[in-house]
């Protein structure tokens, strides 16, 4: 399935398999990402092989729901990838941990029950 860079919302959705209105801290991140769009574009490009004390599992749902769109972009403008140190990386990273991580697990849990 292509990514569609115009429902981030939706694609990160199905990447997780959780559903998009699962919970409240779902939405917020959902809304939070599409006003950095371009910061996960560019940085998810660099993520595979980074050393980081970062949780890998959030960085790997990055990777896998925004590579495909950057591999095969016409758009090769990408603005410079935020360093690890940035205040801009440190938010996607808990925003992923946090807030995604918890909604995958909840959602996972609740299945199972």
């Amino acid at each position: 399935r292509r990514f569609n860079r115009h429902n981030f919302y939706e694609a990160l959705s199905h990447a997780l398999r959780v559903p998009v209105s699962a919970t409240t801290e779902w939405e917020r991140f959902a809304v939070g990402i599409e006003r950095t769009k371009s910061d996960f574009d560019a940085w998810a490009a660099h993520v595979d092989g980074m050393n980081t004390d970062y949780h890998r599992e959030a960085e790997a749902i990055l990777s896998a729901v925004m590579l495909p769109e950057i591999a095969t972009s016409y758009n090769s403008n990408f603005c410079t990838p935020p360093s690890l140190d940035s205040t801009a990386t440190r938010d996607m990273h808990r925003r992923v941990k946090h807030e995604i991580l918890p909604c995958y697990y909840d959602s996972a849990l609740e299945e199972a029950i």
